[in-house]
């Protein structure tokens, strides 16, 4: 599994970015990876959950994989959450607009509770995927995280789809305002 590896290792390099613990964006990956995470808090990372179809035919969850392949490199004060999950059906965003893709995603996913006594209060909430496009998918899973009391850090992703000319993406935030 030298390519989860290869892919776990550039998505902790993109947590560590989201928590400020490098201090230049780019691909960089440190020579020991679980070395670089020195944390002064627990990490919790919540992967983005997969379609049925789609993990029926990946046979499983890629996204949660790569996140607890992150979690083990990284050491023992990351841990993986699964708290999202879809509440209906969603069309496969290949070939949609933007705008068709928000309005597919949107209200699409609901999260578990989050128990703060579980995790603690200091815990770093990143949320996952490997590939952002429009930020719809993303920006659905903070929506439903917080929406279930989750406190956000951030997001991190293996990969951006560049965005094509012409089609009004803006940079990717999702921050609260």
């Amino acid at each position: 599994m030298v390519l989860g590896r290869d892919l776990a290792e550039i998505l902790l390099e993109a947590v560590r970015l989201q928590l400020g613990q490098v201090s230049r964006p780019g691909l960089h990956v440190p020579d020991d990876p679980i070395e670089a995470v020195s944390l002064h808090r627990p990490i919790l990372l919540v992967p983005v959950p997969s379609r049925r179809s789609s993990a029926r035919a990946r046979g499983g969850n890629h996204v949660a994989r790569l996140a607890y392949l992150t979690a083990r490199l990284a050491g023992p004060t990351v841990q993986v959450a699964t708290p999202l999950r879809f509440r209906r059906q969603v069309s496969d965003s290949v070939g949609l607009s933007k705008s068709e893709r928000v309005a597919n995603m949107n209200q699409s996913m609901v999260a578990a509770s989050y128990t703060p006594g579980r995790w603690g209060s200091e815990v770093e909430i990143i949320v996952l995927d490997d590939l952002i496009t429009t930020g719809a998918t993303l920006i659905e899973a903070s929506r439903a995280l917080r929406a279930a009391g989750w406190p956000l850090r951030g997001a991190a992703v293996v990969a951006a789809a560049p965005a094509r000319p012409g089609s009004g993406v803006p940079e990717h935030q999702l921050t609260q305002s």
